[in-house]
Order: structure tokens, then C-alpha cells, then sequence
């Protein structure tokens, strides 16, 4: 059987090897001519270049392409980060396309009658003035349930509601429960044992 799949493999590469290395010619790399920072509003543009460390004139691969879009990321600063390739006249140029996160102006709690506001409170660990981490606010909410759950409460809900200002630059965010009331176990049947 081996036998009968090999020459198939062979007729595969042939047909399929020119279409590979022309992926693999217009993926962004090479030796750019420049390299530009597009998108950012509060941070400047030579510090996302000097993080990214794409250098112009420098052969790039796509494993300093992946790094510098790792490193973007990794500075907590952006929601979405592209590198692409342009080509005008005879320069090749990258370019490197940010979104910032927007700044948490201010986070608060509503709903809370039941159990201590400080006690939720205590549960959300997020800094304002800061850019706005969508995992830490779904941490957070995930604490507050589980919270309400240890006492009881097990139909109680937690939502996020976001509210953007500026050009959705800035952003306030309320952790809205809805605590239901408390579930306790009354009876106990076993059957069928």
C-alpha cells in the first residue's frame, strides 16, 4: 500500500510547491525599506516601533514579525495588532496596525443588598486609569458569582455593562448582580438504592 501512495505523494509536491513558495513570498517579511506604526492615539508611534523592534533595512522573517506582535500584546496597551506589507513604486514598506485598549475611567457595583458591598467589592481587582483588561473583568465577575454561589445564592447573575466615552477611548464599567433569592436544601430522598 506504501508502495501505490508514493508516486501520488510525488505528483502532490510537484503540483503544490509553487503554490507554497508563493505564500511564502507574500507574507510580510524581507528586507523593508521602512517601517511605520498606524492606529495609536496615546501611545506614541516611536514606542510601538521600538517595541515591535522591526528595524528598516533589516532582513525581517515571519518569526520577528510573530515576536514583535507578541511583544505589542504583551504590553497590555492593544486589543488587536496586524503587521502588513506594502509595496510603493520600488519600497517596501510594513506596516504595523494597532488598536488600542480603552482607559477604565471608573468600575462600581449595582444591585448589592444581600451580602456586604465591600465584601463584592473586595472581589474585583481592576485599576483605573489604566487600559481595560477583558480578562480581568471576566475574572472578576466569575469571583462575584462564585462568591454569591458559596453563599447560597445560587440564582444570582452578574453582568458587565460597559459604558464608552471619547471615541470609545475611555470606559466605565458596572458590575450589575441580580441576587435572587437563597437556595437551601429541605429534604433529602434516596430511591432505588
Amino acid at each position: 500500500m506504501s508502495r501505490r501512495l508514493l508516486p501520488s505523494l510525488a505528483v502532490l509536491s510537484v503540483l503544490l510547491g509553487p503554490r507554497a513558495a508563493q505564500a511564502q513570498e507574500q507574507a510580510p517579511g524581507g528586507q523593508p525599506d521602512s517601517v511605520v506604526a498606524v492606529g495609536e492615539k496615546r501611545v506614541s508611534p516611536a514606542v510601538v516601533l521600538q517595541t515591535a523592534g522591526l528595524v528598516p533595512g533589516r532582513f525581517t522573517t515571519y518569526r520577528d514579525i510573530q515576536r514583535a506582535i507578541r511583544a505589542l500584546y504583551a504590553t497590555g496597551q492593544f486589543d488587536r495588532v496586524r503587521v502588513d506589507q506594502d509595496t510603493t513604486g520600488q519600497r517596501q514598506i510594513l506596516i504595523i496596525r494597532v488598536h488600542e485598549r480603552p482607559i477604565l475611567m471608573h468600575w462600581t457595583v449595582r444591585g448589592v443588598s444581600r451580602l456586604s458591598e465591600g465584601t463584592v467589592r473586595s472581589k474585583v481587582n481592576l485599576a483605573e486609569a489604566r487600559p481595560l483588561d477583558p480578562a480581568a473583568v471576566a475574572h472578576a465577575r466569575g469571583r462575584i458569582d462564585s462568591l454569591y454561589r458559596a453563599r447560597g445564592y445560587y440564582l444570582a447573575q452578574v453582568k458587565v455593562l460597559q459604558t464608552y466615552e471619547a471615541e470609545s477611548s475611555r470606559v466605565r464599567v458596572v458590575f450589575d448582580i441580580t441576587e435572587g433569592r437563597r437556595v437551601a436544601i429541605s429534604r433529602v430522598t434516596l430511591q432505588g438504592n
